[in-house]
């Protein structure tokens, strides 16, 4: 007698029932992994995208919150106040700032009728820590001296290096922010502790207030990236690339809002054509189709 078990082979319709078994497996599963795969690659070109439009938009904000801070809102004055610094006011009128918080378009002004631009020019202030003790009116094309030996200034050597004499770069400029007007630099001697300042509008210069730096920047998009040019003769500067497109808002005479939409753009170039419109900006025109983009808009009430 045979003490040994004979081994069973699978038969050839048992290999075949597993084939077919796995091969519908494997087609319900490979389409959820693609399905699974591509809303990865997605979800990663949006977040790529917004994260470049947030960088930009938060370079923006600390100039637009500050801005107009210790100016004056209206045009015929903030044209005079600023009179020798051509970087405000050229002698080119397209070129000119008509409020501190300006759109623009191709490097012009837009028509006074108009409440959007694609690019976005500012003028705002930065405190200094330099600050007076004493209100002191400064008339009309007059001058006011604040001396320390007087109490009148406190820690102006804050200025040192900051600020010098002339009208002819932001450096020569002072602002208060409860002042109606800002104020050129006519003499400074941090040694001595002796400021100097001359005003073309006739403004009060608060007790207590903090002496601020006026700067301006001009900010648009340019060959793919944000740049801003801080009108200090040092030319447009990169923020961020990615960028494509900048669209700006602002009413001045009604709920003087600025809003601020950036079209940002994905790191990674696919092979099929992805987008035609973006929500919150429309057809992207003769942009590169093969990547993802997203819009990120934020707004700031102005009230200065």
């Amino acid at each position: 007698m045979n003490r040994f078990r004979r081994r069973r082979a699978f038969t050839l319709v048992e290999i075949l029932l597993s084939v077919i078994i796995l091969g519908l497996v494997m087609a319900a599963i490979l389409p959820l992994f693609f399905s699974v795969l591509s809303s990865y690659e997605f979800h990663q070109d949006i977040a790529w995208a917004k994260q470049r439009g947030q960088i930009a938009v938060a370079s923006i904000q600390p100039m637009a919150l500050a801005a107009g801070l210790g100016m004056p809102n209206r045009t015929s004055d903030l044209q005079k106040a600023f009179i020798g610094l051509d970087a405000v006011v050229p002698s080119d009128e397209t070129k000119r700032f008509r409020q501190t918080v300006q759109l623009a378009s191709g490097d012009v002004v837009v028509p006074n009728n108009a409440t959007e631009g694609s690019e976005l020019w500012l003028l705002y202030s930065v405190p200094s820590g330099c600050g007076v003790n004493f209100e002191r009116h400064v008339p009309e094309n007059g001058t006011v001296t604040l001396r320390r030996s007087d109490k009148e200034i406190e820690n102006i050597d804050a200025l040192d290096g900051s600020v010098q004499v002339g009208k002819g770069a932001f450096a020569g400029w002072l602002a208060f922010p409860g002042s109606l007007s800002p104020l050129s630099v006519s003499g400074i001697d941090t040694g001595a502790g002796v400021l100097s300042l001359a005003s073309e509008l006739d403004t009060t210069i608060r007790a207590f207030d903090e002496a601020h730096y006026v700067r301006g920047a001009k900010i648009g998009v340019r060959n793919g990236r944000l740049e801003v040019n801080r009108l200090d003769r040092t030319g447009d500067q990169p923020v961020v690339e990615g960028i494509y497109g900048m669209r700006c808002t602002y009413d001045p005479e009604g709920d003087r809002v600025l809003t601020v939409r950036i079209l940002a753009r994905g790191i990674v170039r696919r092979d099929g054509i992805l987008t035609s419109d973006v929500d919150g900006w429309g057809d992207i025109g003769a942009l590169d189709r093969h990547y993802r983009y997203a819009v990120v808009s934020k707004s700031w009430r102005v009230r200065n």
